[in-house]
C-alpha cells in the first residue's frame, strides 16, 4: 500500500493494493488491486486498476489488453492506442474494457464500456458502449457501436 502524496515513475511492471500520488507515469505494466488516487495519469501499455480517479488527466495510450473497473476524472479522459510501432502490428490486443467511465471531456478509442458519462463525448474507432450519457456533445464514429445515448438536460 503507498498511500503518500509522491510522483511515481514505473517503468516496466508495478503491482500494489492502492496508490496516492500527485502523478503516475506507467510505461509497461501497472495494476492496482483497488483503488489509484492521482492529480494526472499516464500508462503507455496495459493496465489492471479496480478503481481510477483523477482530478486533472488521464490518458492511456494502449499498448496491451487493459481493465479498469471504473474511471473517474474532473477533467480530461484520452484512451487511444499506443504510438509504438510494435503494438501496431498486434492491434486485436489493444482493448480496454471498463464498467463505468465519467469525466468532463472523454475521448475513447478501442474501448468496451457498460456506461460513459460526460459532457464532451468523443467515440472514436473499434469502441462498443452500452449507454452514453453526455450534457454538451457526443460524436461517434461509425466503426463503433452504442446502444443508448442519453442528453441531460443541465
Amino acid at each position: 500500500k503507498v498511500s503518500r502524496r509522491f510522483q511515481s515513475v514505473c517503468l516496466g511492471g508495478l503491482r500494489v493494493q492502492h496508490i496516492q500520488a500527485d502523478r503516475l507515469k506507467s510505461s509497461g505494466y501497472f495494476s492496482a488491486a483497488q483503488d489509484a488516487a492521482v492529480e494526472t495519469f499516464y500508462a503507455e501499455g496495459a493496465v489492471k486498476i479496480h478503481r481510477l480517479t483523477a482530478e486533472s488527466s488521464i490518458e492511456l495510450r494502449l499498448g496491451n489488453r487493459s481493465t479498469i473497473d471504473v474511471i473517474k476524472s474532473s477533467g480530461t479522459i484520452t484512451v487511444k492506442p499506443s504510438l509504438k510501432l510494435m503494438n501496431a502490428l498486434i492491434p486485436y490486443f489493444r482493448k480496454l474494457t471498463c464498467e463505468t467511465i465519467e469525466g468532463t471531456s472523454i475521448t475513447l478509442y478501442l474501448t468496451t464500456a457498460d456506461l460513459v458519462c460526460g459532457e464532451d463525448i468523443i467515440i472514436g474507432p473499434g469502441c462498443s458502449i452500452g449507454e452514453i450519457r453526455y450534457s454538451k456533445s457526443l460524436t461517434v464514429d461509425p466503426k463503433s457501436q452504442v446502444a443508448r445515448t442519453v442528453f441531460l438536460n443541465k
